[in-house]
C-alpha cells in the first residue's frame, strides 16, 4: 500500500531508470514511517481529525503539512505556488551547476558511468582524500540535495495548488548555509525525515534514558537501516551489469550514518568540555563556519553516494538536467554510447 502513491507520482513526473526506482523506494519508506507515527500516536495533532489532512499527511511526497496550535491545518498564504515553482527552478539550477562542476573536476560526462571513479573500499576513500576529491564529494552531495529539493518543492506546490495546504520546506539550503554538523542534520537537511525520526526514535529513547547520545544514535541507526534497505532495493532493480557494483558497496549507508552520529556527539561534547573553543568556533565568520562544516562532512560523502552512483542513479539524474560543459566534453570524446541493452535500458 505504501508504494501505490509513490509509483503514480514518479510515473507522472516522468522519472526513469534507477531514479524512478530510488524515488519510489524513498517515498514508500516515508509513507511507512508516517503510518507508523499514526499507529504509535506520535504524528502531529490534527492529522487524524479528518480524512483530508490524514490523506495529505501520508501521501505528501516532500515536506510535512503544518498545523496550528489548535490542531487545524495551516492554509498556504498567497503566492505559495509561485514560491514553490521558483524554489524548484533554483534547486534545478543548483543541480545543473553541480553537474557542470563535477564534469570539470572528473573530466568525464556525468551521463556516463565509470565505476573506476566510484570508490569500492574504505582504503580507496582514504587514499583519495585530496582537495580535488573533497570537492567532488561536496558537489556530488549538492547534486543529490538539489534532486531531493526539486522533488519536494514540486510536491509541495501541487498540494498548495490543489488543497491549499502549507508545508514546511524540507531542505533549508544545507550545502551552503550549515554552520555545524548538528545544524546540518538537525535544522537543514531533509526536515521531513528529521521530524519523524525525532518523534519515533529520538524522543522515546531520550525520555526513557535521558541519555542524549544514545537517542541520537537511535535516530541515526533508524535512518541507516532504511537507507540500507533502499540500497538493497537498488540491488534488486539495477541492470545485471551494474548489480555487482552495488552489492559490493552494501553496508556503506550504515557506516555513513553511524559516523554522522559520532560527529554530532563530538561537536556537542567539544562545545561542552571546552567552552572557550566552542565560543571561538561560533565567533568565526559565517562563510568560514560553512567551509569548515563542509570539510568535516565531505570526507564521509562517498559512504553515502558510492552505492547510489554504482547503481547508475547519478547517471539517471544527469539525464534530466542540462550541463554547461557537456558539449565540450562530448567534443573530446567523453560521451555516452547511446546503445540499448537487451533489457531496453541505455548502456552507460
Amino acid at each position: 500500500m505504501c508504494t501505490i502513491v509513490p509509483e503514480k507520482i514518479t510515473q507522472l513526473m516522468g522519472l526513469r531508470e534507477m531514479l524512478h526506482h530510488y524515488s519510489v523506494g524513498c517515498l514508500a519508506a516515508i509513507n511507512f514511517f508516517r503510518y507508523a507515527e499514526i499507529a504509535f500516536d506520535t504524528a502531529p495533532r490534527g492529522v487524524t481529525h479528518s480524512l483530508l489532512p490524514f490523506l495529505a499527511f501520508v501521501s505528501l511526497p516532500g515536506g510535512e503539512i503544518m498545523f496550528s496550535k489548535d490542531a487545524k491545518v495551516v492554509k498556504c498564504p498567497p503566492g505559495t505556488v509561485a514560491r514553490r515553482v521558483w524554489g524548484a527552478f533554483v534547486s534545478g539550477l543548483g543541480v545543473t551547476v553541480s553537474l557542470s562542476i563535477l564534469e570539470l573536476l572528473q573530466g568525464t560526462s556525468a551521463r556516463t558511468l565509470d565505476l573506476s571513479l566510484v570508490p569500492l573500499t574504505l582504503s580507496e576513500m582514504l587514499r583519495s582524500l585530496s582537495l580535488r576529491q573533497l570537492a567532488v564529494n561536496y558537489f556530488t552531495c549538492c547534486l543529490y540535495a538539489g534532486m531531493l529539493s526539486v522533488m519536494c518543492q514540486l510536491g509541495a506546490g501541487v498540494f498548495a495548488l490543489v488543497l491549499g495546504y502549507d508545508t514546511e520546506d524540507p531542505m533549508r539550503s544545507p550545502m551552503v548555509y550549515s554552520q555545524g554538523v548538528n545544524d546540518f542534520w538537525g535544522r537543514r537537511w531533509n526536515r521531513t525525515v528529521h521530524k519523524f525520526l525525532k518523534r519515533l526514535f529520538f524522543d522515546p529513547t531520550f525520555n526513557a534514558t535521558r541519555i542524549r547520545w544514545l537517542a541520537t544514535l537511535a535516530a541515526f541507526s533508524a535512518s541507516a537501516t532504511f537507507h540500507e534497505l533502499l540500497v538493497h532495493h537498488m540491488v534488486r532493480k539495477a541492470p545485471p551489469h551494474l548489480r555487482l557494483g552495488v552489492e559490493g558497496r552494501q553496508g556503506y549507508q550504515v557506516a555513513f550514518f553511524v559516523s554522522q552520529a559520532v560527529l554530532c556527539y563530538a561537536e556537542r561534547s567539544l562545545d561542552r568540555l571546552l567552552p572557550p573553543l566552542g565560543r571561538l568556533a561560533r565567533s568565526l565568520p559565517y562563510p568560514v563556519q560553512v567551509v569548515c562544516t563542509a570539510f568535516v562532512i565531505a570526507p564521509f560523502g562517498p559512504l553515502f553516494t558510492a552505492p547510489l552512483d554504482a547503481s547508475g542513479l547519478s547517471v539517471s539524474l544527469a539525464k534530466m538536467f542540462p550541463s554547461v560543459v557537456l558539449v565540450q566534453l562530448e567534443a573530446a570524446g567523453c560521451k555516452a554510447t547511446g546503445a540499448v541493452g537487451e533489457d531496453g535500458w541505455e548502456a552507460w
